[in-house]
């Protein structure tokens, strides 16, 4: 589990160069977006493991 939050901090860490690099105009508007689609995407989907993997750590205990 905290190898995933790790990987959650580190993808935020990629949005904020991705954000820079259009602050820096190496990157567009429109490429921006589609960085920050992926970000939410791969946010969501480490969320989701957290989630379950807590939940069968919970079980486990019981």
């Amino acid at each position: 589990m905290q190898y995933c939050r790790n990987a959650r901090g580190s993808v935020y860490e990629v949005l904020d160069h991705f954000i820079t690099g259009n602050d820096e105009k190496l990157l567009t508007a429109e490429m921006l977006m589609q960085c920050r689609i992926k970000v939410e995407k791969s946010v969501s989907l480490l969320n989701g493991y957290i989630r379950y993997l807590a939940s069968k750590k919970h079980k486990e205990k019981e």
